[in-house]
């Protein structure tokens, strides 16, 4: 799976790095960890989320749902 995203030119895969385990700590408001995760990394890179989760709306993360 990870392979295919890859190598898709609409997809990134990140790896963790300093930055975003900087980000996932200033983003103490939300509970879930893997959101914390998931926040941090596209707020890092700049990236819109692809969710249809309401809950990681007003992070300053554009999130992608029709």
């Amino acid at each position: 799976m990870l392979e295919a995203l890859a190598t898709h030119p609409g997809y990134i895969v990140l790896a963790l790095d300093v930055e975003q385990a900087v980000e996932f700590g200033a983003l103490a408001a939300v509970r879930d960890p893997m959101d914390r995760l998931i926040l941090a990394a596209a707020r890092v890179v700049q990236a819109r989320l692809v969710s249809s989760d309401e809950s990681l709306e007003g992070y300053g993360v554009e999130r992608v749902w029709d």
